[in-house]
């Protein structure tokens, strides 16, 4: 049995305070760096541009309600919707 996935989406720094603070270990992580928010070619496989596409058709659904660019907004639904996780942690620091 496949470990449920939990997309972590922030810096490095998020990312260390989280796992630092939460007992992950029954989770598969998967990590979003928000400072490397591109498109890599070589990561890049079908199934993300399939969603992407999918996004197109069914954009009404969804709503930019934290007014991020039109970019990240399309890449992050993509990648929920490519990842399918059962959990999305994201977080704010302030220094």
């Amino acid at each position: 049995m496949s470990k449920p996935k939990i997309l972590i989406v922030g810096s490095k720094l998020n990312y260390k305070h989280l796992t630092k603070n939460l007992d992950l270990r029954k989770y598969q992580i998967l990590f979003h760096d928000e400072d490397l928010r591109k498109f890599n070619f070589k990561k890049l496989n079908l199934g993300f541009i399939l969603n992407v596409i999918y996004y197109f058709v069914i954009q009404n659904k969804f709503k930019n309600k934290f007014n991020l660019s039109f970019k990240n907004f399309v890449y992050l639904i993509c990648l929920v919707l490519n990842e399918k996780p059962k959990i999305i942690l994201t977080c704010l620091l302030y220094t």
